[in-house]
């Protein structure tokens, strides 16, 4: 949530996330790719298309790019920002795209996990449920030094 108590770095990571999601929507993969620690994770839960874990800026490039390819059209309307203690974000997306070449409508809610370290996205997780993102970010909390 966007608390008006939210720590600096809070409200940080959250305008983080709004100007990547922003840069990507419009395409500027390497305005997403300024937003990105050099060692990034990436994965896409086995429920997802394009499944699977990509590291590092030409990981995130290449995911990106057969993503994209497979759609003529492409959108993600952040419905919510959520910050969970001072690293992790969760945001709840509708997705909208149509096929290329078959020109498809399609529509999912997707759930990204992303992990913020020094003013930098280090981890980007997208799962069809919101408890899996979730999941995602405890296990994240508990590797952390308390």
């Amino acid at each position: 949530m966007e608390a008006s108590g939210a720590s600096h770095i809070q409200q940080r990571n959250i305008e983080l996330t709004r100007r990547g999601f922003k840069a990507y929507n419009a395409g500027d993969y390497e305005a997403v790719v300024a937003l990105l620690h050099p060692d990034v994770e990436v994965y896409a839960d086995d429920e997802l298309l394009n499944a699977g874990s990509f590291s590092g800026h030409d990981g995130f490039l290449r995911w990106s790019t057969d993503w994209r390819e497979a759609w003529d059209e492409y959108r993600i309307e952040a419905r919510s920002i959520e910050t969970i203690g001072e690293h992790a974000i969760l945001v709840d997306t509708h997705q909208v795209a149509r096929g290329a070449g078959s020109g498809v409508d399609v529509e999912m809610d997707v759930f990204w996990a992303f992990e913020a370290t020094n003013g930098k996205l280090s981890r980007m997780h997208l799962y069809a449920a919101r408890q899996r993102a979730l999941d995602a970010i405890e296990g994240w909390r508990a590797e952390r030094p308390a």
